[in-house]
């Protein structure tokens, strides 16, 4: 089904929002209202293109300076749901032209909730004027009754679950986080939240709206990302999102089991991840390769990738450990010779050592072993 998708912006000038009094147009859902200046995005067409467009069709300006500031989620019981990307713009040129849907005029900000708006628009007035952040807005009417408003409905619901005592244990795990972008909730109420959120059409919006101001929504996007069905779409967003990552708990985050259906193309990503400058990045490649290249698929030239990553980042070398004392897990003999014929860092062999030696996947015979090589190793 069709998604009635639109943009709306308001252009500043002088303390003023030039608006639309819309009084040309029959069947109007804003019939008689005062509104800002949009409409529905065409196919293919971007909120921004859209934007852009519609701004030149209905007033005969060109943009040059213009914000994304929220998304709202319009419910009616006799107009459906629309979805609206909301814009606030401050350069323009041009001349202003005579529109066919209203009457365009610039209203002083402090005069624009007296005039005839939607209720719900005096929410998001007052959340421009506030908010510098992107907010996720949701309204409901009956009729033009407003009987319900939500702002950022997601960030509600996981602040509901937040535990002081929680956030006081996660926040020492945690080193590279100000405490104060932590809410304290629990992954499985992350998770919970995330089947909730990803139903949403804002769920989609949310993914792009980066950086995100808290530890929790990056895990809430991971856990989105993780219920993806396309691999491209899967990869891509993952590519944006990685440079965002601050700390190994997001990084670490189980990746999407969508992206075993095509582990050519998740290669392609890993070699150039694990060159990025980003740590987080780097670390994110590793992960990928030893949960994903050390099974049926394994080969040596994925221990080169890792080995030949020169990083001082503690949160990397102890990846390059990790996937090492895994592939003794998985292949014990291909990796030991590997060992053998290669130098290893000292701190790499001292965290590999001391990763072998805590599993329970491999036997004391071959802690051994491993143990005698990397203290041998040179």
């Amino acid at each position: 089904m069709k998604r009635n998708v639109t943009t709306l912006c308001y252009i500043e000038k002088d303390d003023a929002y030039l608006m639309l009094h819309r009084v040309k147009k029959e069947n109007d859902i804003n019939k008689d209202k005062w509104v800002g200046i949009g409409g529905h995005l065409e196919e293919g067409e971007t909120p921004d293109e859209c934007l852009l467009r519609e701004v030149k069709e209905e007033t005969g300006l060109t943009l040059h300076s213009y914000k994304a500031r929220g998304f709202i989620t319009f419910k009616s019981d006799e107009w459906g749901t629309e979805y609206i990307y909301l814009y606030t713009a401050d350069e323009y040129s041009g001349e202003m032209i005579e529109c066919n849907e209203g009457n365009l005029l610039f209203v002083p900000k402090n005069k624009v909730n007296d005039l005839p708006i939607w209720e719900g628009d005096k929410v998001f007035f007052r959340l421009l004027e506030e908010r510098d952040d992107y907010f996720f807005l949701e309204l409901s009417y009956k009729g033009e009754a407003l009987v319900y408003q939500q702002v950022d409905g997601y960030l509600w619901r996981l602040k509901k679950c937040a535990d002081e005592k929680y956030l006081d244990f996660n926040s020492k795990l945690l080193p590279t986080v100000d405490k104060n972008t932590m809410l304290g909730v629990r992954i499985p109420d992350i998770r919970k939240e995330s089947k909730t959120f990803s139903k949403e059409y804002a769920s989609k919006v949310f993914i792009k709206q980066l950086p995100h101001t808290y530890h929790e929504e990056n895990i809430l996007h991971m856990c989105i990302i993780g219920m993806y069905k396309d691999v491209d779409m899967c990869l891509e967003d993952l590519d944006k999102f990685l440079p965002y990552v601050n700390n190994w708990a997001v990084c670490d985050f189980p990746p999407p089991k969508i992206l075993e259906n095509d582990l050519d193309k998740v290669y392609e990503y890993v070699k150039k991840w694990i060159k990025d400058e980003h740590p987080y990045k780097v670390r994110y490649a590793m992960g990928l390769l030893m949960r994903f290249f050390l099974e049926d698929n394994f080969d040596t030239k994925y221990f080169d990738l890792v080995l030949n990553v020169s990083s001082d980042h503690y949160y990397i070398k102890m990846m390059q450990a990790w996937f090492f004392a895994t592939a003794f897990t998985k292949h014990f003999d291909e990796t030991y010779m590997y060992v053998k014929k290669n130098n290893f860092p000292d701190c790499i062999k001292k965290m590999t050592t001391q990763k072998v030696r805590d599993s329970l996947c491999i036997s004391k015979e071959q802690k051994a072993l491993v143990n005698e090589i990397m203290a041998s190793n040179k």
